[in-house]
């Protein structure tokens, strides 16, 4: 007996059909004489309503409204502020991120601690200005169009 057909005799005994039912099954559909329609005349056919069958039931989901999209916008000024907006980010919600008021090594910490956490939940950030970056959760496309170039400042 070759593998596949040991294979589909499993297969159909884990579905609860032996193959001698089987054979069976498919011996009597060959037996059956085909049946055809009944014919009528074309004018006892035009006279007849059309019959629509009968629909069945069918479960008729109501959308649910819209709920308003949040994007929070945060300025983070000490490192400790990283946990709120860390905590934003896991609920899925779209974050920019300003790092304007931050100091410099300040605001190399924060977006080093958001880059873990977004690159840890599967999301991404985008610049959008020297120090503004969208943290963008998984599941929220961030359009390309519009990426802001950010221009180098000369040292």
């Amino acid at each position: 007996m070759s593998e596949k057909k040991r294979f589909l005799d499993r297969i159909l005994r884990f579905i609860g059909i032996e193959e001698d039912e089987l054979a069976v099954a498919v011996e009597e559909e060959s037996r059956m004489p085909l049946q055809e329609p009944p014919t009528s005349p074309p004018s006892q056919v035009a006279a007849r309503p059309k019959h629509r069958p009968a629909e069945a039931a069918v479960d008729v989901v109501e959308p649910e409204p819209l709920q308003p999209f949040k994007v929070a916008v945060v300025q983070p000024q000490v490192f400790d502020d990283v946990q709120s907006i860390a905590d934003r980010v896991k609920q899925l919600e779209p974050v920019v991120l300003s790092l304007e008021k931050a100091d410099r090594e300040t605001a190399r910490r924060v977006l080093d601690f958001m880059s873990g956490t977004i690159y840890t939940l599967g999301g991404d950030i985008q610049r959008l200005n020297k120090n503004i970056f969208l943290l963008a959760p998984p599941g929220v496309e961030v359009d390309e169009h519009f990426h802001v170039p950010v221009k180098e400042e000369p040292e």
